[in-house]
């Protein structure tokens, strides 16, 4: 008997290690990942509406308006606002069924089945939020392209002006 309570304490002291583990894995994604996400695409924004400034401040004499620098510039901007929109959902890797306890029988396996559906809970959030942020890394290279091209093309209009 004795060795048999071991051999599920160590079995519980895995399972609550390799818990940890991705619990800390699922912190990083929700306090580092995501938020770092949206000040990336805040910058974005930020670059995008100031270049535009620039580009009517440059062109105001200037009756027609080049379209070619607005459709970038304008592209890059709600691409990245829909980024900003698309990734807003969070899974924090808590048990939705609160009464998850209650539901096992009381043995000596009771603590370790509750640590492997803790385990499920987490990786199912780790792989959610994963799939976000591959999704918003998707548009925000997409309007960082749009942004890289739309400066590039502002450059040399202003040269051709000068």
């Amino acid at each position: 008997m004795c060795k048999k309570s071991l051999e599920v304490e160590n079995y519980e002291h895995n399972l609550t290690i390799h818990y940890e583990t991705k619990r800390k894995e699922l912190d990083t994604l929700l306090t580092s990942s995501m938020p770092n996400q949206l000040s990336n695409i805040k910058t974005l924004l930020w670059f995008n509406v100031v270049s535009l400034a620039i580009f009517f401040k440059l062109f105001e004499t200037i009756i027609h308006i080049d379209k070619g620098y607005l459709l970038l510039a304008s592209a890059s901007i709600l691409v990245a606002i829909f980024s900003l929109l698309v990734g807003r959902e969070k899974d924090y890797g808590s048990p939705e069924d609160l009464t998850l306890s209650s539901k096992y029988d009381d043995n000596s396996w009771t603590k370790s089945q509750f640590i492997i559906d803790m385990l499920n809970v987490t990786q199912k959030s780790i792989e959610f939020n994963r799939t976000m942020v591959a999704v918003r890394a998707k548009l925000m290279n997409l309007s960082t392209f749009f942004t890289f091209i739309s400066t590039i093309y502002l450059v040399i209009l202003f040269f051709i002006k000068l």
